[in-house]
């Protein structure tokens, strides 16, 4: 048995136990184990000899018990009756895609919610909200978690396909007779809906490979399992298809990754027949080989890139590292999580020069908006942290709302003395073209507006985008100079890649932004470079990879 599977075994023991409430360093310890294991190269017997040591005895007696157990017998008996403690339904609410644990515990303990259908009422109730720690992101990813469950479907979010593809990612790489793996297909790419998982991996021995991720907690079906390619379906009815690399790792992932249109393309346009792609030690290899440009996974589509890539005219695209400060973030002063202390501490840790503090304001009451007093309060406190930081600026923000005739839902006093404003629609969002359109124009023409957010208001496989007419606000944003925001929030990608590319015809300045309501969603910048990417997005196009003085001028001109 190895490690990953007594991983699991550990891992349900800790849930389970958290859920009942049982010794807190009791269960602590056999998530610690649990999180060891995973990456634990070794077999279990050499783990429980290192961490039964005197040296190094690190867990609570019972965990090493039940390791030996679970070796011996492959079951463990302490698993069997926690499960016996637990009623089904309530077993069933950490199936949930996404949601930890620790959220499903307070939940149950708290609202005494035990089944799915209760647990959606509360979070479309908004009394999720209520609890410490959470926010109004928790309930929508708890809605679209239970929906996935209820309603099977053939196509699913990037966030949540990839939340799931690294997991197995993480697997593969930790497993001993695996030498290289990686994510590819439509989620490497960063289609914004996904029909299927792909993973490329190159390994030793294949059985025990399907055997392992045959076993994974989110797997509900082994559809095929052959000397070619493991197929699994995951609980939410999502395909992963593993695919085993017989030749060189690199030239396989790179035909995993692209369309079937670039592929075509890739096979005809060049010379493969007389193309050594043998012993590559990288991707890039096949494009140096090639006598091509390179093509970023994200713009593998189609068979005009090739063309590109031979002319060597695809333009330098974004990095993540080139991102220097997040410009739209939300603190527990709003809906929000954590505090303005902790996010910027995260920004810190991410290596950023800035943020800025934007929380809703007074008429989204859903969402705790500012009063203007709280505003002033805000500033004040963003004024004391910013003394005592050093390469590191917060600026004082808002997410103002455009109210339905288009007017703002501050006065401009209150806009004009705060460093950044983002202006969004949240409500009426079915007005007709040209009354949404009119309705962000106005809101636009206000000088004191930096950064037009989500601008069509979409939430993928929720909600669809407004009728806004696009190319007229683009058009006004670059008389008016106003950024045009793509939100990274796995569940918006607004701007879209389609219109990223749109808005390049005109003259506008970008800001890729995560809309965090937490410290782990700073991470989801990722998902906005991506979309920048697909949408052929230069750095110098975009507001936040500019240092933190640029900024500040640039902002001082716009007011």
């Amino acid at each position: 048995m190895t490690s990953i599977e007594i991983a699991w075994i550990l891992q349900q023991i800790s849930d389970y136990m958290e859920l009942l409430n049982e010794n807190t360093l009791k269960t602590n310890d056999y998530r610690k184990a649990s999180k060891l294991l995973k990456k634990y190269n070794g077999s279990g017997y050499e783990f429980i000899k290192e961490y039964s040591s005197k040296r190094k005895h690190t867990f609570h007696i019972d965990v090493i018990k039940d390791i030996q157990e679970i070796l011996k017998t492959r079951k463990s008996k302490r698993l069997f009756y926690l499960k016996q403690k637990i009623p089904r339904n309530v077993q069933g609410l950490l199936d949930i895609p996404g949601i930890e644990t620790k959220v499903i515990k307070q939940i149950y303990n708290t609202l005494n919610i035990t089944n799915l259908h209760g647990l959606e009422k509360a979070a479309k109730e908004k009394r999720i909200r209520q609890l410490p720690g959470m926010g109004s992101k928790t309930e929508l990813s708890l809605i679209r978690g239970i929906d996935l469950l209820n309603n099977p479907r053939n196509i699913f979010p990037l966030g949540m396909a990839t939340y799931i593809a690294k997991d197995f990612l993480h697997i593969l790489t930790n497993l001993s007779n695996v030498k290289n793996a990686s994510i590819a297909g439509e989620v490497r790419r960063a289609q914004e809906m996904i029909e299927k998982i792909i993973l490329v991996v190159k390994c030793e021995d294949k059985e025990l490979t399907a055997r392992v991720l045959g076993k994974h907690p989110l797997v509900s079906k082994v559809l095929q399992s052959n000397s070619q390619m493991i197929g699994l379906l995951t609980k939410i009815n999502l395909p992963i298809e593993i695919n085993f690399c017989r030749d060189n790792f690199f030239f396989c992932l790179h035909h995993y990754t692209g369309s079937k249109k670039y592929l075509d393309a890739f096979f005809k346009k060049l010379d493969t027949a007389n193309l050594n792609l043998t012993n590559l030690d990288s991707e890039e290899d096949i494009f140096i080989r090639a006598n091509i440009q390179f093509i970023s996974p994200e713009i593998r589509e189609s068979s005009e890139v090739l063309e590109w890539s031979k002319e060597r005219s695809i333009p330098e695209l974004i990095e993540l590292e080139d991102i220097k400060g997040d410009l739209h973030i939300h603190s527990n002063w709003s809906d929000g999580v954590n505090t303005i202390e902790e996010m910027v501490e995260a920004g810190q840790k991410k290596g950023y020069e800035y943020m800025a503090i934007t929380d809703h304001s007074r008429t989204l009451t859903v969402a705790s908006g500012l009063s203007i007093e709280q505003i002033h309060k805000q500033h004040q406190i963003v004024s004391e942290i910013n003394k005592n930081l050093k390469d590191f600026n917060v600026f004082t923000g808002i997410e103002v709302d455009i109210l339905k005739a288009g007017d703002l839902d501050y006065p401009d006093q209150i806009l004009e003395n705060t460093d950044l404003i983002i202006a969004s629609v949240h409500n009426n969002l079915r007005q007709d073209e040209e009354t949404i359109t009119v309705r962000v124009e106005n809101a636009i023409k206000n000088p004191n507006v930096d950064i037009l957010a989500h601008p069509t208001g979409r939430i993928l496989g929720r909600r669809n985008s407004t009728l806004i007419n696009l190319e007229r606000i683009f058009s006004l944003a670059e008389k008016t100079g106003t950024a045009l925001e793509i939100n990274s929030s796995p569940d918006r990608l607004d701007l879209n890649s389609e219109n990223v590319k749109l808005s390049q015809k005109y003259e506008i300045p970008i800001a890729i932004n995560t809309d965090a309501h937490s410290i782990k969603s700073l991470q989801d910048i990722e998902f906005g470079i991506k979309t920048a990417k697909r949408g052929l997005l230069e750095k110098q196009s975009v507001i936040n990879t500019w240092s933190k003085e640029e900024l500040k001028r640039w902002l001082r001109k716009k007011k």
